[in-house]
């Protein structure tokens, strides 16, 4: 009876503890990545010249200061007017629509 037990299960007991080690620190690692995302995508959605929370804007400018979202600038030092803006915000927001009713939808071959 020695023999077995030191001759497969100490082994199987080796391997057993070492995918239970590897699945733990696969866990851990992947609990730090989407941690480490959801802290960028918090600082993503703030100005970044005032810090002003940007989640729900209907446009991607800041109320605070002007600055319009990505840039660093309000948005009358790039040029643009609010009504710009807007016209072109509202475009981009009507092709995506546009493109998303365009695109195939999957059949239902059941039939």
């Amino acid at each position: 009876m020695g023999s077995i037990f030191g001759g497969i299960l100490c082994p199987l007991l080796g391997v057993l503890l070492g995918i239970a080690a590897s699945v733990l620190l696969l866990r851990r690692s992947r609990r730090q990545r989407y941690a480490e995302q959801k802290q960028r995508d918090e600082i993503e959605r703030r100005c970044a010249r005032c810090g002003y929370d940007l989640r729900g804007l209907e446009l991607p400018r800041c109320p605070e200061c002007g600055t319009l979202w990505g840039f660093r600038v309000p948005l009358d030092e790039l040029g643009l007017s609010e009504d710009e803006l807007r016209d072109s915000y509202e475009r981009r927001r009507q092709e995506r629509a546009d493109r998303g009713a365009n695109s195939p939808t999957p059949r239902d071959d059941g039939d």
